[in-house]
């Protein structure tokens, strides 16, 4: 127990006063003496014991009577950590308004329930302490402290946000204000669902001039249906070919859900609808088909119907339609027949042949496959040129020659981190195995014959191999040498064949797997840009390299709102690459602009994290403080009937001076009815 003004306990010197009355006062009794003892029954008997019983309870009455009007003055209380500071107080609130904050219970939204308490905290201080409201958005206007009715219009413009923050972030941050000020007592509320993902009480650190208060508003249910991700089967996006598009559900619910239903709409026009069955804790993936019907920029939306908590419920993305594939093969001498027989009469590749003598390196970025066809000797200029291509995804295939000039091949090998030539060997054998897991054999082959028919080979060139290597053989001849490998530097991919095309060396171009496999080289050639962002992570947005820009401002524009924001850019070496920081608070489909000139789609979603909605209990709360040793910290249970009294516990703690006055009145009471109806 502790005393607001301990000074007035001087004043308990008082009690002395009856003491020394009592003394001085103390009744003596005389001996009377009767000649007769028929007078004895016209005195009242009295007894020396019972007048001093009296007497000694009198006192004890007025001497309490004193005590407790004393300690009414000095105002004892009990502090539930730290003695109670009188003066001004700073009082830092944060505010959950996360997604989950969305959940409800049966006094209905938690966010505004959480609203509801800072308004009480308010209420529970002086008009002259100060106050600074912390929430997920960490605002700037939020950094300095302010008196309550600023307080309270900041409370009112809560409303729930993408940003995610770890509750030790917050709490550091408010630790962090509260050191700046100079008020006698510091002290900080959260008020929060305290989510597991999210709840990490173990990292807070502990501040014994901070008094910590924890108020835990919680949903009833933790029900919720969330689509995690999703995902194309092949890199590239072609018109008017079928497409396979993979979604994952997550059902973090105790409860099994039948027959949800499941939208995919490209360009607000509906493509497909299913349903899907999932059980409680599990995940689930599943396939939406349809087709792209026209090219260009594509904006998609996912959606299912899943309340209270509905941010999870919808997954932009967005993607590059291709009308064709531009595909460039450079020849020794005249063009390929074996590459125009493939692709001339595809309306859906744009086939170009250049003599190695006439290349135009202007032109090379406008290429996302370029075929190597027998070249006696790959230059450093082409090498350097071919380097430049990889940031931007360029897809490049090498058939070397049988006359070839060995240095220059290795030092274009070596520019890509690939295994070197080591000698040309002239053994007849036979492709023998296929790499069935590589993304140039998906959809190849309906099944798999273990006597598959498969290229000859009557000549190749042997390769080092080097354990620093990026090789991911793809197909083998007997004797487990490669006959093509695969290397993937920066965004690009090299594809090696260790034969010539040349029918002299193998009969590869005439074989039915010849036609797949480079189809497949050219339809995933182009690099796939992101599906969608996450809000609040600050990802990259790359724009490769856009010479043809006209100036510096980019802008980031809603499809739905046409909102708009300017985002900082820089150039690296993967060219142009814009953050946003934090300013892209909604969900959606965006377009980036320049000078008017649309450059790309982009996809923005909520961050997942908060779909699992579980919370930690009370208990669990008190069970963390106490292992990690926060004995500043204790939590407030947020019920409506003594909320109030508790907020007002923390800040004065639990007041006795009204008991001291009702045990004042109390014995002065007993004192009176002593001297007044006890006759001796």
């Amino acid at each position: 127990m502790s005393f607001l003004y301990p000074t007035f306990l001087v004043a308990l010197s008082a009690i002395s006063i009856p003491i020394i009355i009592h003394l001085f006062n103390f009744r003596k009794y005389k001996k009377v003496y009767f000649t007769n003892v028929r007078f004895l029954r016209e005195v009242k008997e009295q007894t020396q014991s019972k007048s001093k019983l009296k007497h000694l309870l009198i006192l004890l009455a007025r001497i309490l009577a004193i005590v407790f009007l004393v300690l009414a003055f000095a105002q004892p209380y009990i502090a539930e950590n730290q003695p109670i500071v009188q003066g001004k107080k700073s009082v830092s609130v944060y505010i959950d308004n996360s997604f989950s904050m969305n959940g409800t219970n049966e006094n209905g939204r938690l966010l505004d329930q959480a609203k509801k308490i800072a308004y009480q905290i308010a209420e529970s201080f002086e008009s002259t302490d100060e106050f600074q409201l912390i929430t997920n958005d960490f605002e700037s206007k939020h950094n300095r402290y302010s008196g309550v009715e600023e307080f309270v219009d900041y409370i009112d413009e809560v409303e729930t946000s993408a940003e995610l923050r770890q509750l030790s972030t917050v709490v550091k941050r408010q630790q962090e204000g509260l050191l700046n000020e100079t008020s006698s007592s510091k002290l900080l509320f959260v008020i929060s669902d305290f989510q597991e993902s999210l709840c990490d009480i173990s990292s807070i650190e502990n501040d014994s001039n901070i008094i910590m208060r924890f108020i835990p508003v919680q949903s009833e249910t933790v029900n919720n249906i969330s689509i995690d991700s999703c995902w194309f089967e092949s890199p590239k996006r072609l018109i008017n070919q079928p497409e396979r598009l993979s979604i994952r559900i997550s059902n973090t619910s105790n409860q099994d859900y039948e027959n949800v239903p499941v939208k995919l709409t490209i360009n607000n026009v509906q493509k497909s609808i299913a349903s899907f069955d999932i059980p409680a804790q599990r995940h689930l993936d599943t396939v939406l088909h349809f087709t792209n019907t026209s090219a260009g920029f594509q904006n998609g939306e996912i959606n299912i119907v899943d309340y209270p908590v509905t941010f999870d419920d919808n997954l932009f993305f967005s993607y590059m339609v291709d009308s064709t594939t531009n595909v460039l093969v450079i020849n020794k001498k005249d063009s390929s027949s074996a590459f125009h027989a493939l692709f001339s009469k595809d309306k859906y590749i744009n086939l170009v042949q250049w003599n190695v003598k006439s290349i135009d390196y202007a032109s090379l970025e406008k290429y996302q496959f370029i075929v190597l066809n027998e070249l006696e000797e790959i230059s450093s200029g082409l090498t350097q040129e071919l380097i430049k291509l990889t940031q931007k995804g360029v897809t490049i295939t090498v058939f070397p020659s049988d006359k070839i000039k060995v240095d220059s091949y290795n030092n274009f090998y070596s520019a890509f981190r690939a295994n070197t030539i080591e000698r040309f060997d002239t053994i007849s054998t036979n492709v023998s195995e296929l790499t069935m897991t590589d993304e140039l054999f998906s959809g190849v082959f309906e099944k798999v014959d273990n006597n598959m028919d498969l290229p000859s080979v009557k000549g190749r060139y042997s390769y080092t191999n080097f354990t620093q290597s990026l090789e991911q053989v793809v197909m083998k001849t007997t004797g487990n040498r490669s006959f093509l490998s695969k290397y993937n530097y920066a965004n690009a991919t090299l594809y090696v064949f260790s034969s010539p095309l040349n029918i002299q060396y193998g009969n590869f171009q005439n074989h039915a797997v010849f036609v797949p496999i480079l189809y497949r080289m050219a339809l995933t050639s182009a690099k796939s840009d992101m599906l969608y962002y996450t809000i609040s992570q600050n990802q990259g947005i790359e724009l490769g390299h856009l010479s043809s820009v006209s100036d510096n401002v980019y802008s980031i524009v809603s499809e739905k709102d046409s909102s708009r924001i300017i985002p900082e850019m820089r150039t690296m070496n993967t060219g142009v690459n814009l953050f946003t920081y934090n300013q892209i608070r909604n969900a959606g489909n965006y377009t980036i602009a320049n000078s008017g000139r649309v450059l790309k789609t982009i996809a923005f979603n909520y961050n997942r994290r908060e779909s699992v909605l579980k919370s930690y209990t009370k208990d669990e709360i008190q069970s963390m403080i106490e292992r990690h040793g926060l004995y500043q910290a204790s939590i407030i249970e947020a019920d409506n009937t003594a909320l109030s009294r508790k907020i007002n516990q923390t800040v004065e703690g639990i007041k006795l001076w009204k008991w001291c006055v009702l045990m004042t009145i109390l014995f002065f009471i007993i004192e009176t009815l002593f001297i007044r109806f006890w006759k001796t």
